[in-house]
């Protein structure tokens, strides 16, 4: 399943591979959505969050080419426009 929200800019996507349920999603939806970050929400996503962060039990964010595993606020504060 896929929300999608939109993206930052036509080059630099940013995706957050997440579900409801895991921790710090809400911290992230928040941090995102306050700072007018547009997102791409792609949930039932288990494979894809192991394959980009070795785990599956935390929100993966991609953002262009780099990953943030789980709310990590100076890593997306660094990264994001």
């Amino acid at each position: 399943m896929c929300i999608c929200a939109g993206y930052t800019t036509p080059l630099e996507g940013v995706t957050v591979y997440t579900e409801p349920e895991l921790p710090e999603w809400e911290a992230l939806r928040r941090f995102l959505d306050g700072r007018g970050v547009l997102y791409q929400v792609v949930a039932g996503s288990d494979g894809e969050r192991v394959r980009l962060a070795g785990r599956a039990d935390r929100p993966v964010v991609v953002i262009g080419r780099s990953v943030v595993v789980g709310f990590d606020e100076p890593a997306l504060i660094r990264l994001l426009p």
